[in-house]
């Protein structure tokens, strides 16, 4: 069995909290405002997953390809 990395270890932590909450789930599918990205976004959500995953020690671009990583996953059906 290969050892999981940082990255993949941080994909699956935030997937579990998406997928544990049904509002940040189909916020995530549906995706940020295009103007802002997840990055610049100012929705209440963000702050509540940021806060979720804060033991993984994201700076703010990599909290934002994470989001991106599991908006991947969960529009081509993974969980």
């Amino acid at each position: 069995m290969s050892e999981q990395t940082h990255w993949d270890r941080c994909i699956a932590n935030m997937m579990s909290h998406i997928n544990n909450n049904t509002e940040l789930l189909e916020y995530v599918i549906r995706g940020p405002p295009e103007e802002t990205g997840f990055m610049w976004d100012n929705s209440p959500l963000i702050a509540e997953l940021a806060n979720l995953t804060d033991s993984d020690g994201h700076s703010g671009a990599s909290f934002a390809c994470c989001l991106r990583a599991c908006q991947s996953k969960l529009r081509n059906g993974s969980k």
